[in-house]
């Protein structure tokens, strides 16, 4: 199958839209688990912390609306190079603590909000922004300014909320496509 290709903003290079990382965590707080494949349901990814067993704190948002969470590895490259320019350890994939990880520009995922469209198997809806919050920086024992440093890095770059409409597959390499 040839690699899906969408245009972004400005001189930026095309992506191809491919996930480059699958986490899940089982609770809240505990880590992130790194996978090759995961199974979607109705509800989101199977074993993962989000349709099993809740969240990390109370929101207007509903849970079914926040049952995969992405993010742009290129965002994650921004975010860092900002943190490095305050003097701060950047945060690696997992410490984002984003579902899937994907080769594609922030912009162009930020503009997913309310479209409908495939990973692999699996049909989502962008539902809202996924903003960062200081649970992160916590979680890996970060001082204040570390944890609020992130949220501000990060503010622009926290990915994406997606309701599944239909399970399936996702793996590493796994292809978004349709009303991109």
């Amino acid at each position: 199958m040839a690699e899906t290709k969408v245009k972004t903003l400005g001189d930026k290079q095309p992506a191809s839209l491919k996930v480059l990382a699958i986490f899940t965590s089982p609770e809240k707080g505990a880590p992130m688990i790194e996978h090759d494949s995961v199974r979607v349901d109705d509800r989101g990814i199977v074993g993962d912390r989000y349709p099993d067993r809740g969240f990390f704190h109370q929101s207007r948002i509903p849970d079914e609306d926040r049952g995969i969470t992405i993010i742009s590895s290129r965002g994650i490259e921004e975010a860092n190079e900002k943190l490095r320019e305050e003097g701060i350890e950047p945060f690696t994939r997992e410490q984002t603590r984003r579902s899937l990880v994907v080769d594609i520009d922030v912009e162009a995922l930020n503009a997913l909000r309310g479209k409908k469209f495939s990973i692999g198997e699996v049909e989502v809806e962008g539902t809202d922004p996924c903003s960062p919050c200081k649970r992160p920086g916590e979680l890996r024992g970060r001082d204040v300014k570390d944890q609020q440093a992130f949220v501000k890095a990060f503010s622009t770059r926290g990915g994406l909320r997606l309701r599944p409409i239909k399970g399936g597959q996702i793996s590493r390499g796994s292809l978004l496509s349709g009303d991109l």
